[in-house]
């Protein structure tokens, strides 16, 4: 049409307006009215759509409003094209206002009102928008209040019928409502309205759109698999109510969308005023390290195939019978199905388990839908998504669409970069120039150091290698475990010398299994961890990988060297170190996992078993890198195997910085150890370093230069020769960290983002991990191109082995890289990017509970980081290294946790100080630890049982008294008995100790009845039974031969428990004893079996010494008692263990008494004069003490007196003292005799056989009954008296 021409006898047109998908739009004169009006015409091209245009006119004939465009009048051109007459509107769209300029709240809400008011007037009538928009949403004259509803062109009346064919999309993606995007729009109604005003008021709010991106493909992805956003995560200020209304509007399950536009105008009006400033016409959006976590997922997208140029596409190139059948075999593998409309077909995969799996399931999704629909365009990608937003899908949607646009190639699937890192080996994939391609699915069946691409020579250190190879080949041939430590400083070759060792050894005649573990600084000193990842290592283990899997690589390489009945024993207990673990299938291993203790001794004896047995078959070379990062846990371990006596080809190289001895001090000082040093490179090797890479491109003088400034460093050496080579050599700064930094700087944004994220991680990373911080999306080309160039600069390197399956594991080439990197993230980048780090990997499998700790403490998730030390502690108490568990509760609370988590560490703690003889630390720990936990739960009876040891260790009475009183009355749940059961052992003898013997005896049947339901099927409740019982006869019955049976079979149900915990306590009883009943080689044996077992710093290994102290008296080595004696006594009184200290007191005085060093006696009796006070027992040996020595000292009426107050505190509690009473009697009957009164004396004497030989009467044993009659000294001096004073 031209300038003046007249369109139905009543319209000029004034010039073209505007140009649409279907026609133009004229601006024109009404003749009738002389007003101005909007005229749109069908191109003839376009007639098809003749019904759509007319229909488009019926509806806003019919609808009246005064925010819908004002319809004039309609018809037929002579052409043939139909017209549509509309009133002229001067302003702008609302596209065009946002993009200039952001909304006011009460704007949005305005307008929203408009709107909802227009469109409920159309829904009044039947009639559904379809296409509700901001560039068909009007401002007249500008106006948020004038706002007009345009374009009903693809409107539905509900009187009229369907108007829009099969196999077409209707709406605008983005706007579009989900049903609107499905095949089957049988659904579709008002709500479908509401669904896109959701959407333009969402964007009003938010400056964005809820559901973006460049290609349609990735909007619909969006749009049918993603949640809706909330517009809260993007502006904090919107009323809580407005945003459940929009969420409500946006809701994918359209019953949970307001019925129709009416009931979202109510709802809109009933929020009343709303203020609040303009949104942003553009939300920058953040990285995603700064952003919220990221969810795993994976999306499989099918198309129709690409046709040639002018072929039209069929409505649906898949049959719906097809696409059922592809439903059903796709639900299998956890997916959803969604056809859009036009045939495409989207899968959806939410994150679920570790992500290997996940992209296994997606890829085997892939696989059966291309065998389903082969002539399919089809496409898998995966990723970690931003979910703060509601963008879930974003990104990952893009690369979709991205890979469509790729093209296809014949039988396979496209994937992106983040799925190959993924897909394990059993799947077919490849790479090249045209992208990666998953073709089908197959049944599983250290490279040379280069510097600027070239081998980097060994140079200036060969003197250390060949001192290190010497010495660990000279014990692996002669068959002598050795370990060879080296230190240097970061920098200084460390690394470079495993590297050379390790080929160099396997170059050898007979060529080693060689385990590499890594120290991390993420997650360091966590059990096990270091030479965890050495066995994995063997194993060919990935975390990530099924537990079923992880089993049977780990019984593989175990059943490779162990044989017979110990095959499953070592498998069970290794899994359990590394992440593999079986069944609750054997007792033993039931019974480690509810005993720390126990555990960590099951764990040792099966890794001792494993290294003997494969050092029988071939030498074995543990490689222990970065070792200052790693556990003390694995150290004993390490430590046990080369303890062990005997033929062994066993070694070990550990790497680490100087600071390991400060972090482990004496590590394996008592084992075969070379320690070398890496100092500075010397200057002559330097110079050659220099000559070799640089040396045709530098004078003599600038190689001089380069290796002053190195000072040493092969580090610093290195960069400033690639510095050189690069160009930049002037400019580097002088510091390490500074030419880090600089090089870092050197590198293109994207890079250095890597970089920054991957050292979150720690020294190793893993692209899926940097991914679900950057987001992978954000790379162009994928990681594989990035990481090759960051490998080739030689920042980063590419591992052999990998510690998640399907992941490709890199590491900072030095430490130093990673602390530069590390150093460049901001502060809340370092604490959003630890906790996505965590979150990571938590999905991939990750079952270091320090590792997720220490990641969710710098993220500053305390509540979740305490979560995670309550393990960590756990596991570390487990393994014996109780100063870490002791550290890990104490960063656990710190954390201010929940009051659950609270009671859990707590009592943790307390179990960890009383394993330590730190009774005062336990016994504060313990009532901490009571005050938190839940009265009759698991935590509360840990903590009672550590509460009452520390405080009869302390000797606090009042205490005592109280904890009695709680445990008596205690209804504990079925869990907290074996718990309990120690708890009751605990007062039991805490009494016997304090003299309560009616007490010790009401609580030892308190003990039957609570315990006595799980005597026949718990042994280490039967065992702890007999604990507190054995220590009843000996004590309380003085009956040293029941206590010696009850103790042997307490011993022998631990040991069917597998629990050893108290192994040491029990043969450190049994051996008191068998010293009581003169059976002095056998108490040896014993006290050597309990210190061998017990640890070092342990009331066990007090206990042993204090009674081996006793045997030492009896036998007559009086010095080496005291000595012994005297070293116990000290060590106690350190820990604060008053009530050891006090007992062995007597034997170290016992033994001044029978050397006749009556001076050194006295001395001891005044020292623990105000140590006694609360140990009735330990009174009365006091005053047997005082007793002796007046009668040496010639004052025999003073010994009587004293005899006779000892006899009576003994009546008064209804208990001797096991040793001293004999002491007793005969200081009473010599006393007796040298005043002259010896009937007294006599019947003393014989009160005393008569006694003993009642005693004796009552031990079935003759052999037992005759050496405590004739190798017992006190018992023999009476038996002699009697001999010689009643004349037989």
């Amino acid at each position: 049409m031209r300038p003046g021409d007249i369109i139905g006898e009543r319209f000029r047109v004034e010039r073209l307006a505007g140009v649409g998908g279907m026609g133009e739009v004229y601006r024109a004169e009404d003749l009738q009215t002389g007003h101005v009006v909007a005229v749109k015409l069908l191109r003839a091209s376009e007639l098809s759509n003749s019904e759509r245009l007319a229909q488009e006119a019926r509806v806003l004939e019919a609808l009246g409003h005064p925010h819908i465009v004002r319809y004039v009048d309609h018809g037929v051109a002579p052409t043939g094209a139909p017209w549509l007459a509309m009133e002229w509107l001067e302003g702008e769209s609302l596209a065009a206002r946002l993009g200039r300029q952001g909304l006011r709240l009460e704007e949005c809400i305005t307008l929203a009102v408009r709107v909802a008011d227009a469109l409920a007037t159309a829904h009044a009538r039947g009639v559904v928008h379809r296409d509700i928009k901001p560039s068909n949403l009007f401002l007249e004259r500008g106006e948020i209040e004038r706002v007009k509803v345009l374009d009903f062109g693809v409107a539905r009346d509900r009187g009229r019928g369907r108007l829009t064919l099969t196999g077409t999309i209707v709406g605008t993606p983005g706007y579009m409502a989900p049903e609107q995007a499905r095949a089957d729009k049988a659904g579709v109604d008002a709500r479908a309205d509401v669904f896109s005003l959701g959407a333009v008021l969402f964007e009003c709010l938010t400056g964005q759109p809820a559901f973006d991106g460049e290609h349609a493909f990735a909007i619909l992805a969006s749009l049918l698999l993603a949640e809706a956003p909330r517009v809260r995560d993007l502006r904090p200020d919107v009323p809580q109510a407005l945003d459940d209304l929009v969420s409500s509007m946006l809701s994918k399950d359209v019953a949970s969308r307001p019925s129709d536009a009416g009931a979202a105008l109510r709802a809109l009006v009933a929020l009343g005023p709303v203020e609040g400033n303009a949104t942003p016409v553009q939300t920058a959006s953040a990285e995603v390290i700064t952003d919220s976590e990221r969810q795993l997922l994976s999306i499989v997208a099918a198309l129709p195939p690409s046709l040639p140029d002018g072929k039209e596409a069929p409505s649906r190139f898949l049959p719906r019978d097809r696409i059922a059948a592809i439903e059903q075999e796709i639900a299998k593998l956890g997916a959803r199905v969604e056809e859009i409309d036009g045939g495409a077909l989207l899968l959806g995969l939410v994150g679920r388990g570790n992500p290997t799996d996940q992209a296994a399931r997606a890829a085997r999704a892939a696989l059966r839908l291309r065998a389903l629909a082969p002539e399919a365009r089809i496409v898998l990608v995966t990723g970690r998504e931003e979910t703060s937003h509601g963008l879930a899908l974003g990104s990952i949607s893009k690369r979709a669409a991205a890979l469509l646009d790729l093209g296809e190639e014949a039988g396979a699937v496209r994937i992106d970069a983040s799925t190959q890192a993924l897909l394990d080996v059993r799947f077919d994939v490849s790479a090249g120039a045209d992208g990666i391609f998953l073709r089908g699915e197959r049944e599983v069946g250290s490279g040379t150091r280069t510097l600027l691409g070239k081998p980097s020579p060994y140079l200036g250190r060969e003197r250390e290698l060949r001192s290190v190879r010497d010495f660990l080949e000279e014990g692996l041939d002669e068959g002598k475990p050795r370990v060879a430590v080296v230190l240097g400083l970061p920098g200084m070759g460390k690394s470079r010398l495993r590297h050379e060792l390790v080929e160099q050894l396997r170059r050898g005649a007979v060529e080693p299994a060689i385990a590499i573990g890594r120290g991390d600084p993420i997650g360091a000193g966590s059990a096990f961890s270091i030479l965890g990842s050495a066995i994995r290592t063997m194993a060919q283990i990935g975390i990530g990988e099924p537990v079923a899997s992880r089993r049977l690589k780990l019984e593989a390489l175990v059943a490779t060297y162990v044989e017979g009945d110990d095959r499953a024993r070592v498998t069970a207990f290794l899994g359990e170190m590394v992440g593999a673990p079986a069944g609750d299938e054997r007792p033993d291993l039931r019974a480690a996992r509810q005993n720390a203790t126990l555990m960590a001794d099951r764990i040792r004896e099966a890794w001792i078993d494993f290294v003997e047995a494969l050092s029988v078959v071939r030498p074995l070379v543990v490689v222990l890198e970065d070792l200052h990062w790693g556990d003390r846990a694995s150290i004993k371990l390490v430590d046990a195997a080369l303890a062990v006596q005997g033929e062994r080809r066993f070694a070990v190289l550990a790497l680490a910085r100087p600071e390991l001895h400060d972090l482990f001090p004496k590590i394996w000082a008592d084992r075969e150890l070379l320690e070398v040093r890496l100092g500075e490179l010397g200057r002559r090797a330097a110079e050659r370093l220099v000559q070799h890479f640089l040396g045709e491109v530098m004078c003599e003088e600038e190689i001089q230069r380069l290796v002053d400034r190195a000072a040493g460093n092969a580090f610093y050496l290195e960069e400033l020769i690639r510095a050189v080579a690069e160009g930049r050599g002037r400019d580097l700064p002088e510091t390490v960290l500074g030419m880090v930094e600089a090089r870092l700087l050197s590198l293109e944004p994207e890079a250095r983002r890597v970089l920054r994220a991957a050292s979150v991680f720690g020294q190793s990373f893993w692209w899926g991990g940097v991914a679900a911080l950057i987001g992978d999306a954000s790379l162009p080309n994928g990681r594989v191109g990035l990481l090759d160039r960051l490998c080739e600069r030689e920042l980063i390197v590419r591992r052999r082995e990998t510690r998640f399956l399907g992941e490709e594991e890199y590491a900072f080439r030095h430490a130093l890289v990673r602390e530069g990197s590390y150093a460049m993230l901001t502060e809340r980048d370092r604490r959003r990017g630890h906790a996505l780090a965590a979150e990571w990997l938590l999905a991939s499998g990750e079952t270091d509970p320090t590792i997720l700790a220490d990641h969710f403490e710098s993220s500053g998730d305390m509540e979740r980081s305490a979560e995670f030390f309550a393990a960590a502690a756990e596991l570390a108490l487990s393994a014996g290294d109780f100063s870490a568990a002791v550290s890990f509760t104490d960063r656990g609370l710190v954390a201010n946790p929940r009051a659950d988590i609270v009671a859990q560490l707590r009592a943790i703690r307390a179990d960890a100080w009383n394993w330590t003889s730190s009774s005062a630390k336990a016994y504060e720990a313990a009532m901490e630890a009571l005050e938190s936990a839940r009265s009759g739960s698991k935590e509360y009876g840990r903590a009672l049982g550590a509460a009452l040891g520390s405080a009869l260790l302390l000797r606090k009475k009042d205490a005592l008294d109280a904890l009695m009183g709680e445990l008596y009355r205690i209804e504990p749940a079925e869990d907290a008995i074996p718990a309990l059961s120690f708890a009751y052992s605990s007062a039991i003898i805490s009494q016997l100790v304090m003299g309560e013997r009616a007490m010790a005896e009401r609580f030892l049947r308190r003990m039957e009845q609570v315990v006595g339901p799980l005597l026949a099927r718990d042994p280490s409740v039967a065992g702890r039974f007999g604990y507190a019982r054995g220590y009843w006869h000996r004590y309380a019955e003085q009956d040293p031969y029941t206590a010696l049976g009850i103790e042997r079979e307490a011993i022998a149900n631990f040991m069917v428990s597998g629990d050893r915990r108290f192994l040491p306590l029990l043969r450190a009883h049994v051996g008191l004893d068998l010293v009581l009943l003169g059976a002095y080689d056998e108490a040896e044996r014993e006290f050597e079996l309990a210190l061998a077992i017990a640890s070092a710093d342990s009331v066990s290994a007090l206990l042993a010494g204090c009674f081996r102290a006793g045997l030492l008296v009896e036998r007559g080595a009086l010095d080496e008692a005291i000595t012994l004696g005297t070293t116990v006594a000290d060590e106690a009184a350190t820990h604060s263990e008053g009530v050891i200290s006090v007992s062995v007191q007597y034997f170290i005085l016992e033994a001044h008494l029978r050397r006749g060093d009556l001076d050194a006696a006295r001395r001891l009796l005044t020292a623990v004069a105000p140590l006694v006070e609360l140990l009735p027992l330990g009174r009365i040996w006091a005053l047997a003490g005082h007793a002796a020595l007046e009668l040496a000292e010639g004052r025999p009426a003073s010994a009587v007196e004293l005899t006779e107050s000892a006899l009576a505190q003994t009546a008064e509690i209804g208990m001797r003292h096991t040793s001293a009473h004999a002491r007793i009697v005969l200081t009473r009957a010599e006393a007796l005799w040298a005043v002259d009164k010896h009937g007294e004396a006599r019947a003393t004497i014989e009160d005393a056989r008569a006694d003993l030989l009642a005693r004796a009467a009552r031990i079935a044993d003759p052999a037992y009954a005759r050496t405590f009659l004739e190798a017992v000294p006190l018992h023999m001096r009476i038996l002699d008296l009697w001999k010689a004073w009643s004349g037989v």
